[in-house]
């Protein structure tokens, strides 16, 4: 696991493009710009996973809401070698990293099923969601994992 800066903004705007160019695309988050990217990379923690060439798997946007609460704004791994398990090697080794206690929240689109048992499997609880959120009138699903 590496912390991402600016430098790495590319590899980040290949993988979500790659995604955008899928249909329904917004059910992957994929709105995000290159100016939001690149924003997360100077004011939030970006973690990504490398392969042994130095190519970008995975990457993992936290907003750090306060010492203990972290909101997870995307996730996401290059579709060409996607459920090989690297993104739950990033987020568990990420964990590894959080003083405990801690809280983590995130969203996710309804209709965006691997997502949400990924985010199932690792522990994630539903709480809510949100009504008509996206842009396809599609809901979100708010998910939380606690650790005391």
């Amino acid at each position: 696991m590496k912390l991402l800066d600016p430098s790495h903004l590319m590899l980040m705007a290949e993988i979500r493009d790659i995604y955008k160019a899928l249909p329904d695309s917004e059910e992957f988050g994929l709105i995000w710009t290159d100016n939001m990217l690149i924003e997360s990379l100077k004011s939030q923690e970006v973690f990504g996973l490398f392969d042994e060439e130095g190519l970008l798997k995975s990457f993992l946007i936290v907003k750090k809401i306060s010492p203990d609460i972290h909101e997870i704004h995307m996730m996401m791994t290059h579709p060409e070698i996607v459920r090989r398990g690297f993104m739950a090697q990033l987020f568990q080794a990420w964990l590894q990293t959080c003083a405990r206690p801690w809280e983590i929240w995130l969203e996710v689109h309804e209709r965006n099923l691997a997502a949400i048992r990924f985010y199932e499997k690792q522990g994630f609880l539903l709480d809510s969601h949100r009504a008509n959120y996206y842009p396809d009138g599609g809901a979100a699903l708010l998910y939380s994992l606690k650790c005391n």
